[in-house]
């Protein structure tokens, strides 16, 4: 069995992938991939981009957040299940997955760097998506290959900037504070455990939880480079986010009523019915 680390945070987000599998279909991925914490039922932070900064953008196309989270979660759920089956030969028990859902969504806290970091990421690939919407409208015709590589090396280019920045905003002590990523040692790099305020919504307990923030970039990192690589060497399909069957992540702007925009400027993760996911 996975080992659990019950001062961890564990910070999960997600983002657009393009080269679906059997188990996901839709590549919504999360990252990084924390099972553990389904295992044991024990709570993960969900970074949550900056929807109010996504919707105020001049997009034709945006995002239904219900449904992008909704897709996420039940991969995480897939993946969690799948690797709970090769180590235990036998499923996931739904009742920890609710647990750790639950605990989840009642976890506050404040990882400023993450937030805006997968604001940009979701950004980034809204303004790819649009641009190559509006080019098949007006020309009919659209390189979507080259506007994923082109997205793949800007994603990658900021991952290396932060991680050479080193530093990331958290909340501790009770203030927002920036800390180091990672050290270096001997020319050698040693990812620092960054510890941050945490409140328990439900009982209202205060309590200190560490995280790697290392891990996430390095794994956005692995991700994006081994896209790229994928791409370049045209060794899968890459999934076209504009032929969704059904549209069920990306809607046109003009069947949202101003009310529909509003009200998701204030979308809740703890909204989404796990029990349909599992």
């Amino acid at each position: 069995m996975i080992k659990n680390y019950e001062n961890h945070i564990a910070p999960i987000g997600f983002f657009f992938d393009f080269f679906p599998t059997d188990i996901f279909n839709i590549p919504i991925m999360p990252v990084p991939m924390r099972v553990d914490r389904i295992f044991y039922g024990e709570p993960s932070y969900f970074i949550e981009p900056n929807y109010e900064d996504i919707l105020e953008r001049d997009f034709e196309l945006e995002i239904n957040f219900t449904q992008f989270y909704t897709i996420g979660i039940k991969n995480l759920i897939a993946y969690a299940n799948e690797k709970y089956k090769e180590i235990n030969n036998k499923s996931l028990e739904k009742k920890l997955i609710k647990q750790w859902f639950k605990k989840s969504t009642n976890i506050q806290t404040e990882i400023t760097t993450l937030n805006k970091d997968f604001t940009y990421i979701i950004i980034k690939f809204l303004e790819m998506i649009n641009d190559v919407n509006k080019n098949v409208k007006t020309n009919h015709n659209s390189d979507y290959k080259s506007a994923c590589k082109n997205y793949f090396e800007n994603i990658i280019n900021y991952i290396e900037k932060k991680l050479l920045d080193n530093e990331i905003e958290i909340l501790y002590k009770g203030e927002i504070t920036t800390q180091k990523i990672y050290y270096v040692k001997r020319k050698k790099y040693f990812p620092r455990i960054v510890e941050i305020d945490t409140i328990n919504l439900e009982n209202g307990k205060k309590t200190e939880k560490g995280f790697v923030a290392y891990l996430i970039y390095d794994d956005l990192l692995d991700i994006f480079n081994y896209n790229l690589k994928l791409i370049n060497e045209n060794k899968s399909n890459l999934f076209n986010y504009l032929n969704i069957e059904n549209r069920r992540i990306n809607k046109k702007i003009n069947i949202f009523n101003n009310r529909k925009k509003i009200s998701d400027k204030f979308f809740k993760i703890d909204n989404i019915k796990i029990e349909n996911l599992i």
